[in-house]
């Protein structure tokens, strides 16, 4: 679990990063799942934007994608959603605890 000045680090990291991932009208497919593993994997906090034609709210994927992809849910504002999973080895935030 994430405490209050992890959450702050991790936002502030998030607004220099300019990738941003989408779900869209299907919302979490397979397909998006596993990218956003992949994208886990490779940076560790992700922006996802969600489209306004998606059938699901915001708090709805937020326990979603926290309980498929075992990430924490760092900040929810508007239609967008920070998320964060430390990697195992080598994680460019070290003194985080998740």
């Amino acid at each position: 679990m994430l405490n209050k000045s992890d959450k702050t680090l991790l936002i502030k990291a998030s607004l220099t990063d300019d990738v941003r991932y989408q779900i869209g009208k299907n919302g979490l497919t397979d397909t998006t799942i596993s990218m956003f593993l992949k994208a886990l994997e490779a940076r560790e906090l992700l922006k996802i934007n969600v489209m306004k034609n998606c059938t699901f709210s915001i708090e709805e994927l937020c326990i979603e994608l926290a309980n498929t992809l075992k990430c924490n849910i760092v900040e929810k504002k508007g239609n967008s959603i920070l998320i964060f999973k430390k990697r195992k080895s080598d994680s460019r935030f070290k003194n985080i605890n998740d």
